[in-house]
């Protein structure tokens, strides 16, 4: 059974075009379907149903407060299904979901106040979310299967949620400007971000600007979470007053956060589980502060603070706290005024500039201050020291 409903109204006279209010309506049913509407003008409308697999469904839209909603079903794991949708004004929205495998969904916004919601069940689907202007809004989500989820923001108060379960998932979100907020927060009470419950999954977050709120979420094993602030690539954006939260539950998980010239912004790592690692590293900020929690055993911890070029890392606060047995942190300041207080609970632990080495956190500049508290047995903790005006205090019990 097949059917096609096109509803539209279109307006011509002979001195000029214009096209507004239209609505083009398509239902079908069946396999092999190929849907595509176009409209131009003010206050367009298209939806599209398709059931059954091997649809392709394409609409593009300009002008302004112009909606469009794709739905598309495949029965079989081994039918694919595609949809792509291209908005180009204000106000617009775009919402597209696919149930089943292989599916591809690609929506492009440009424009103010936009806000595209993707969605996809099972097998290898691909989502690529693109969006350009102010206060736009995107929500992903994937449920198992070999998922790519993509979302690039570029402008201000920008949203979005990428979230996906099962195995081998890897999700980036990369936002352009200020006042965005990637991650649902448990720090910050931010609303979106990515959360992922399975193995092998990586999240990557990039975020350029200030006022950021991002965080990153993961159950389970062997997973990646990485958040870039300012990006430790070419180019470098100085980026000021973001909040950052990794949270991972399970063993053999990394997280990474990156700092590239900033000021002022506040990280936090929190690891429930065994052999674990996590990496701070700070280039050329001031007054950031990098808090970790880690509860487990054999989980190690990198810590960077660094200055040069002429550039300064100064006033920065680091507070890390281990519980647990054989854990580890290696530490390299350089820099003036940075506090570092390190705890660790439990049998075995070591601070070092390395794994092994045991030799401490090595810290080059003046009036830094190092505090480290070790309970239990067979902790070691030496340090190095250049400079003027530097504490160091150790306390093993």
């Amino acid at each position: 059974m097949k059917k096609l409903v096109f509803l539209f109204a279109l307006v011509l006279t002979a001195g000029f075009a214009m096209a507004q209010n239209n609505t083009s309506t398509v239902s079908q049913e069946g396999d092999l379907n190929g849907a595509t509407v176009n409209q131009a003008g003010l206050e367009n409308g298209s939806v599209i149903t398709q059931e059954d697999g091997y649809n392709t469904a394409t609409v593009d839209q300009s002008g302004e407060k112009n909606a469009s909603e794709v739905s598309q079903r495949t029965l079989s794991s081994t039918e694919s299904n595609f949809v792509d949708v291209d908005q180009e004004g204000k106000s617009n929205f775009a919402k597209a979901r696919q149930f089943n495998a292989k599916n591809s969904i690609t929506i492009k916004q440009v424009g103010d106040n936009n806000w595209a919601s993707s969605g996809m069940a099972q097998g290898a689907s691909k989502t690529i979310v693109t969006q350009t202007g102010d206060d736009n809004y995107t929500y992903t989500y994937s449920t198992q299967g070999n998922t790519n989820q993509t979302v690039t923001q570029t402008g201000n108060e920008n949203l979005a949620t990428a979230k996906s379960a099962g195995g081998y998932n890897n999700a980036e979100i990369t936002q352009i400007g200020d006042g965005n907020i990637s991650g649902n927060n448990p720090f910050y009470q931010a609303a979106y971000g990515i959360d992922q419950d399975g193995a092998g999954n990586t999240a990557d977050i990039k975020v350029y600007g200030n006022d950021n709120n991002t965080y990153e979420a993961q159950t389970g094993v062997s997973n990646a979470a990485v958040i870039k602030v300012g990006f430790q690539d070419i180019p470098t954006y100085e980026s000021n007053l973001n909040n950052v939260s990794i949270v991972q539950e399970g063993d053999a998980n990394q997280a990474m956060f990156g700092l590239t010239m900033g000021d002022e912004n506040v990280s936090e790592i929190k690891q429930i589980g065994s052999s674990n690692y996590t990496e701070f590293g700070i280039k050329y900020g001031s007054y950031n502060s990098m808090k970790e929690e880690v509860t487990g055993s054999g989980n190690r911890t990198r810590l960077g603070v660094a200055a040069s070029w002429g550039s300064s890392s100064d006033d920065n606060t680091v507070i890390i706290t281990k519980t647990g047995d054989y854990n580890m942190v290696s530490g390299n300041i350089t820099g003036d005024e940075n506090d570092v207080t390190i705890t660790q609970d439990g049998s075995s632990n070591h601070v070092g500039t390395t794994w092994y080495s045991r030799d401490g956190v090595s810290i080059t500049g003046n009036m830094n201050t190092v505090d480290i508290l070790q309970g239990t047995d067979g902790n070691m903790s030496l340090n190095s020291v250049v400079g003027n005006g530097n504490m160091v205090s150790v306390t093993q019990n």
